[in-house]
């Protein structure tokens, strides 16, 4: 199972969905929207333009955790990762 979350510095629901994530013992890896949204060097080629494709389906609210590529909003991401876990994946 592969996790990510999109999120922004200062958001409480971010801080909490990556201390879910530590507590339930899950990797994941944590981006802030605000970086990827900046044009920088290497925007092109570093994955950016993939999360920021992914965000959009998702209207960029946060935070937004993916599970195994696909977006979820904070809620329903949740739901989903103890559905799994309660499963054994």
């Amino acid at each position: 199972m592969v996790v990510e979350i999109y999120g922004k510095k200062d958001c409480g629901l971010c801080a909490a969905a990556k201390d879910k994530m530590r507590i339930m013992a899950i990797p994941c890896e944590v981006f802030d929207i605000d970086e990827i949204m900046r044009l920088h060097p290497g925007w092109s080629t570093d994955g950016s333009v993939e999360r920021l494709a992914r965000l959009a389906f998702n209207d960029v609210k946060v935070p937004t955790v993916v599970v195994d590529g696909v977006p979820y909003r904070y809620s329903a991401a949740m739901a989903k990762l103890k559905a799994m876990r309660t499963k054994g994946n």
